[in-house]
């Protein structure tokens, strides 16, 4: 300012006095005019300067009020933001006595800032720490430092009102002001910080323990360095954890494979994904090979991202497996030659039941043929019991007719292969029906079919033989002197359709009803009821060929229900069934 006003007052008067006296000197008649002149310019230099000054001062006066009005703001809003600040800001004199104590540092330290103005700092610190902070404040004040760290060289713990200790970061500044040094600590409680490195350690040490001893490799990589790896990871690959973290990556992974083991990784990364999972080959410190199964992951490793892989040898169980495949490919081929043994031994068996049944039934033909003649051409010469004797004969020799004719069917039908198709059950029913019509007449049986009947999936000839096997069942096996009655329905459970043939003849007993569908259980007499006892066996193998299921549910004396279940027309498994 004062060298403002000197300058004006230079700018304003060098060019007065010099350009008055010029003109003065050209206007001035005589000497006495001249000196009226000056005074005249001298008041009206006075005057000049005088208004010219006051402007100016009084500018600069106003420019002054204005500076020391937002100094002011500036000092309250600073004030206000060093007050409200989460952190403890503390102002301390040279004598380390407290003149200033923000909200921040009554949260942390419990004391309201009234009652802190004048108190010492040693209030704030645990004991064992006051002559160490005092001896610190006093070196600091002798350097020409401006601010310090005071978490640097040691730990800083502070003490709240009820007495316990914290531990905190603090920053120390200092400022000289009119010959005093006034010390500004900025102190932030850190106890959560703290606790959650203790518990990152804790959290390291558990990790460590845990890979240590687990049964897997594990290893932590960036790029192709490897940074850790655990005990497990120096067994399998027979190099030392030192050797291993001076190594690169791939140099433990097989030639074979190490092409695809960047590809995998790249690909990973590129597609950003959590975890994958592959099977690599290495080569051990022995040169040995050994199959791992490796899990690769990301994770966050000493402040970045690193890779982590966790590997299981399953060396063994390649090697089991490869002797598997081995055996299997053996297995397949005795298979296939035993098959081949097999099917021409069926093909040779089949031809020879057939030959046998042939040969066998053309004597067997001879004999009913020779036996009926016999009677027939000399019965009158026949006494009774020679009568009767080729009767027995006839008699036998029919049955084994039959039981040949069954044999054959049953055989048919455990071999033959069975092309299954849609078949529909109500012209099933009307063929059985006519080819029994005979047997029904004779017996006087009334049999009631509940049409229409659905389709089913299944092999014509085969169900027709079925069906006509549990019809004449119905039929034949009743009490002597009752009609027969017989009722044939169907239900259908989902893609099931379920048949039933319901009689009213004698029963099977719960025990035995798991036996009439063997080959050859009879279980009554042939003198009371014909067959061979392979109808039933030859119901059950049919329908199980078709890829059904069959069963009775009887009682003894009060008749019995017969079912077989069957695909219904809606499935599409229309395979041959073996």
């Amino acid at each position: 300012m004062a060298l403002r006003i000197s300058v004006f007052y230079v700018v304003i008067a060098g060019p007065w006095i010099f350009f008055s006296d010029r003109l003065l000197g050209s206007y001035a008649s005589d000497a006495q005019h001249l000196t009226q002149l000056q005074t005249l310019k001298g008041w009206g230099f006075i005057l000049v300067t005088a208004l010219a000054l006051y402007f100016l001062i009084r500018h600069e006066q106003r420019q002054i009020m204005q500076a020391d009005a937002a100094r002011r703001v500036s000092e309250a809003h600073l004030a206000e933001v060093v007050n409200i600040a989460a952190d403890a800001i503390i102002t301390i004199d040279e004598e380390q006595r407290i003149i200033m104590f923000n909200q921040g540092a009554e949260h942390i330290f419990g004391y309201r800032a009234a009652d802190m103005m004048g108190q010492p700092l040693d209030l704030l610190l645990p004991l064992r720490f006051i002559d160490v902070h005092r001896q610190h404040i006093h070196d600091f004040a002798a350097t020409s430092d401006i601010t310090r760290c005071m978490t640097g060289q040691r730990e800083v713990f502070g003490r709240r009102r009820g007495g316990s200790e914290f531990p905190a970061e603090a920053n120390i500044s200092k400022l000289v002001q009119n010959g005093h040094t006034l010390f500004t600590v900025i102190l932030q409680d850190i106890t959560q910080r703290k606790q959650a490195e203790q518990r990152l350690r804790e959290s390291e040490i558990k990790f460590r323990t845990l890979a240590e001893s687990m049964a897997a490799a594990i290893f932590i990589y960036r790029g192709g360095t490897l940074l850790y790896v655990n005990r497990q990871a120096e067994t399998i690959s027979g190099y030392s954890r030192t050797e291993l973290l001076a190594m690169d990556f791939l140099d433990v992974v097989h030639p074979d494979f190490r092409e695809r083991a960047i590809q995998q990784a790249m690909a990973r990364r590129e597609a950003e994904v959590a975890s994958a999972r592959y099977e690599f080959k290495i080569l051990t410190k022995n040169a040995e090979e050994r199959w791992l199964d490796i899990t690769a992951g990301t994770i966050e490793f000493e402040g970045a991202p690193a890779g982590l892989g966790t590997a299981y040898d399953i060396t063994e169980r390649k090697r089991a497996e490869e002797a598997l495949c081995k055996a299997k490919d053996e297995l397949e081929k005795k298979v296939a030659e035993r098959t081949a043994e097999l099917s021409c031994a069926n093909s040779e068996l089949e031809a020879f039941s057939y030959s046998v049944a042939h040969d066998l039934r053309a004597p067997l033909r001879a004999m009913q043929g020779f036996s009926q003649a016999l009677l027939e051409d000399c019965g009158e010469q026949l006494d009774a019991v020679a009568q009767d004797y080729v009767r027995r004969v006839t008699a036998a020799a029919r049955r084994m007719d039959e039981l040949i004719k069954d044999l054959l069917a049953y055989s048919h039908v455990s071999r033959a292969a069975l092309p299954l198709a849609v078949v529909d059950l109500t012209g099933i029913m009307a063929g059985v029906l006519t080819n029994l019509e005979a047997e029904i007449r004779e017996r006087q049986a009334q049999v009631i079919i509940a049409t229409p009947l659905p389709s089913v999936i299944g092999h014509r000839a085969t169900l027709q033989q079925v069906m006509a096997n549990l019809i004449g069942n119905a039929v034949k096996f009743v009490p002597a002197g009752i009609e027969s009655q017989v009722k044939v329905w169907a239900e259908e459970h989902g893609e099931w359709v379920r048949v039933w043939v319901e009689d009213n003849g004698i029963g099977i007993a719960l025990d035995n009803q798991a036996r009439v569908f063997r080959v050859f259980e009879r279980l009554h007499g042939i003198e009371h009821y014909p067959g061979t006892g392979i109808g039933l066996a030859i119901v059950h193998k049919g329908i199980a060929r078709m890829g059904g299921r069959a069963g009775v549910e009887s009682v003894l004396d009060k008749g019995s229900r017969f079912w077989v279940e069957l695909r219904g027309a809606s499935s599409s498994q229309l395979e041959v069934v073996p």
